[in-house]
């Protein structure tokens, strides 16, 4: 079992916020609420559902057939390289050629 970085985890109340890679099907969203698991979304397509579960439940989740990974919920990073009023102008005349 891999350990997580307690630091890298967002915990609060007693529930942490993971990703699961899961099918997405009733189910495994009712196995979720059965374990106190609050559900924030579910992608099909993606195979993706982000939800806070009890720390307790997380290994009973992860041992149900339909889920095949659970992560700490990953953080939304961008990267837009070096701003400068320069870029910004050349974005700004891109943007209104291509919108």
């Amino acid at each position: 079992v891999p350990r997580w970085n307690p630091r890298t985890l967002d915990v609060r109340g007693g529930e942490v916020l993971v990703d699961l890679k899961s099918d997405v099907t009733p189910d495994v969203l009712r196995e979720i609420r059965a374990r106190g698991g609050r559900i924030l979304n579910a992608f099909e397509r993606h195979r993706a559902i982000r939800c806070w579960v009890p720390v307790r439940q997380i290994e009973g989740l992860a041992a149900h057939p339909g889920v095949s990974r659970i992560s700490p919920a990953a953080e939304a990073t961008t990267h837009v390289g070096a701003v400068s009023s320069r870029n910004f102008r050349g974005f700004r005349q891109w943007s209104r050629i291509t919108c």
